[in-house]
């Protein structure tokens, strides 16, 4: 079965969390190695040395004699001039004369805590203190006794330092005696001096103790743990608390006290041990308050489903409406439920409403089909939280006012649903066949009905498209849809304008006083650009007129103007050559101006050309090229002044 479940997140902080201590690396455990601290409150040595004096200055370089003796003789010594820390003759390290008295081992030693199964190094640097001559001292490194490195006999070479050096490995000690013997010592020689011992594992640890989650933020302490600090008996460290602001009072104490009220933030312990070295942690100070749980939110499950409600480990003490502690608790009904936390700041309570959540099937209805005045919309039930149409709207409706096909989603978290629809918007067209149509020669009309108009009729019940039309008149076809009827109709007429005639071919003489006409009640437009229904004639040449009416349809005619002339001036050769190569083939060579009235004659009176035009001879007759000879002509024509001419002549026809 499927299930929901809810986990709260952590609701406060504990009084005490998880922390761990900072360790720092740090090269030496013994205590002021270096000799750079001068109180040596810390040094042991041997109990023989009991007239050490360890009171005496310890000043640059100043000498000091750890031994029987009450007075010290400069005289007798060679010092080093630097020390070895500082490479300076300002630093400080301390001087040894061993003297070789019944029961005196000469020891120098300190004491360590140590871990148990733990590798520690344990080392120092010697220099020749010792006058020309004078035997050098034997030492040796010793842990527990146990002898550490091999023995060193110092040569007598001042100011040169060498460094001793060993390993001691604890095993089930818990404690150690590191210390420098001298073997064989004398009355005079074997003085030496020593700096900067080493001894140790190489860390220094710092501990700011817990992270801190208060309630009460008007008093608060801070305290640093020394438990597991490593180092001498005797060791001291010194510490310091940051951000000295929020501190009251001194904040070089392992413990400190906030100032009130405290200011939540980051703390941080520096802890320093003589030689310098620091080792620095931190923790955390927030303000405690008491629960609030506000993971607990209503919320909804589907149908058949549980919710099932976890509560982490670590939170406060809580318990439900019944008294229950159940953990996890699983949820089947809805209804309100409530929990309560508490922990040492209070107590927090809340509560969760669960409910069923169903989800309806929309449905948008059937496909429709709309008229174009009207619009239609769509819509769902107002029971769903999240609606999406397709147009991106998540109204509860949707209006359309186009062919569309919608859809609408509906969802929530446990299932989701979908429905369509189909808007069909329809309309009558505006016409069916077009605009009524004039012909000018004959009546052919193609007439197509819309293909997306199906179901149109011709007035006589014909629904084919195209219908061919050849007839003048009104035609009929109707259109019935869901909006309404249409009607229309489609008119055909023939304007033909009739075959016009602007007069035959003629021959005149140019006075002015001739004109040519076309058919009146029409446009008119001549090849001379005037747009009148006659225009005269001042020169031969060749005019015509186009005419149209008001639908369009035209119609033309030309005709050809002559000038009348003396054709006795015209050149009648007295020979000519039909043999067709283009030259002198006709007689008389060129045709006639104007019509004229030409006859030839053969030697035997045959006439063999006539012509009432204004052609000329092309030299056969009945069909035969013509003999060659000698032949008459006669020309007839009336001139300009209107009087008949008779003119006559001969030529030769030769071939």
């Amino acid at each position: 079965m499927w299930r929901s479940v809810i986990i709260l997140s952590a609701l406060f902080s504990l009084i005490n969390t998880a922390y761990s201590q900072h360790t720092c690396t740090v090269p030496n455990m013994w205590v002021n190695g270096n000799f750079e601290d001068t109180t040596m409150a810390c040094y042991r040595f041997n109990p023989a040395n009991k007239y050490a004096n360890k009171n005496a200055p310890w000043l640059g370089y100043t000498v000091f004699r750890w031994q029987p003796l009450t007075t010290v003789q400069p005289s007798y010594l060679n010092e080093a001039t630097k020390d070895h820390t500082k490479g300076t003759n300002q630093g400080y390290y301390l001087y040894l004369d061993p003297r070789a008295q019944s029961g005196y081992k000469y020891q120098f030693s300190q004491s360590f805590k140590v871990k148990k199964s733990t590798w520690y190094n344990f080392s120092m640097w010697y220099c020749s203190m010792n006058k020309p001559g004078n035997p050098g001292a034997t030492i040796r490194l010793t842990v527990n006794n146990t002898v550490v490195a091999s023995d060193v006999t110092i040569a007598n070479n001042n100011d040169v330092w060498t460094q001793i050096k060993g390993s001691w490995f604890s095993g089930f000690d818990t404690t150690a005696i590191a210390a420098m013997e001298t073997l064989g010592a004398q009355v005079h020689g074997h003085d030496f001096a020593i700096d900067d011992i080493i001894f140790g594992t190489g860390s220094l640890i710092a501990d700011a103790g817990p992270d801190l989650a208060v309630c009460d933020l008007n008093s608060v302490q801070l305290s640093g743990n020394t438990a597991a600090q490593l180092g001498s008996l005797c060791r001291n460290f010194s510490y310091e608390w940051q951000p000295a602001a929020n501190i009251s009072g001194n904040n070089k104490t392992l413990s400190v006290t906030l100032k009130s009220p405290a200011t939540p933030g980051d703390y941080f312990l520096t802890v320093t041990d003589l030689n310098g070295n620091m080792c620095i942690d931190a923790m955390k100070l927030s303000s405690n308050k008491p629960p609030a749980p506000t993971d607990f939110r209503d919320t909804s499950i589907c149908e058949g489903q549980q919710l099932e409600i976890l509560i982490p480990g670590g939170l406060p003490p809580f318990t439900w409406e019944d008294g229950s502690t159940v953990n996890p608790r699983t949820l089947t009904q809805s209804g309100l439920y409530f929990i309560q936390f508490s922990n040492p700041c209070g107590i927090a309570r809340d509560s969760i409403l669960l409910t069923i959540d169903s989800l309806p099937e929309p449905d948008l209805g059937p496909d429709t089909t709309i008229c174009n005045n009207s619009s239609f919309t769509a819509s769902v039930k107002p029971v769903y939280s999240n609606i999406q149409w397709d147009n991106g709207s998540n109204s509860i409706t949707r209006t359309v006012n186009s062919n569309a096909k919608i859809w609408v989603k509906v969802w929530n978290k446990c299932t989701s649903y979908n429905d369509t629809l189909s808007v069909r918007y329809l309309s009558l067209p505006k016409n069916l066949v077009g605009n009524d149509t004039t012909f000018c020669d004959s009546v052919i009309y193609k007439a197509t009905l819309p293909s997306q108009w199906p179901g149109a009729k011709w007035w006589d019940g014909d629904t084919s498209s195209p219908r061919l039309l050849k007839d003048t008149g009104t035609f009929r076809v109707s259109y019935r849809n869901y909006c309404g009827v249409l009607n229309d109709s489609i008119r055909l007429v023939l304007s033909r304008i009739p075959p016009i005639n602007i007069g035959p071919d003629t021959s005149i003489c140019m006075n002015g006083n001739f004109s040519i006409s076309a058919p009146s009640g029409f446009q008119y437009i001549w090849n001379t650009g005037s747009v009148s229904s006659s225009i005269p004639i001042s020169s031969p040449g060749i005019y015509s007129v186009l005419i149209s009416n008001t639908d369009n349809c035209t119609a033309s005619d030309t005709v050809q103007i002559t000038s009348k002339s003396n054709l006795s001036k015209i050149f009648m050769p007295n020979a000519f050559t039909p043999d067709d190569n283009a030259l002198n083939d006709r007689y008389p060579f060129n045709q006639f101006p104007q019509n004229v009235e030409f006859r030839i004659y053969n030697r035997f009176g045959q006439k063999v050309f006539q012509s009432n035009g204004k052609n000329t001879w092309d030299g056969i007759y009945q069909s035969q090229p013509a003999q060659e000879g000698i032949y008459a002509w006669i020309l007839i024509y009336m001139d300009c002044s209107g009087f008949r001419k008779v003119e006559s002549g001969n030529f030769t026809l030769l071939r």
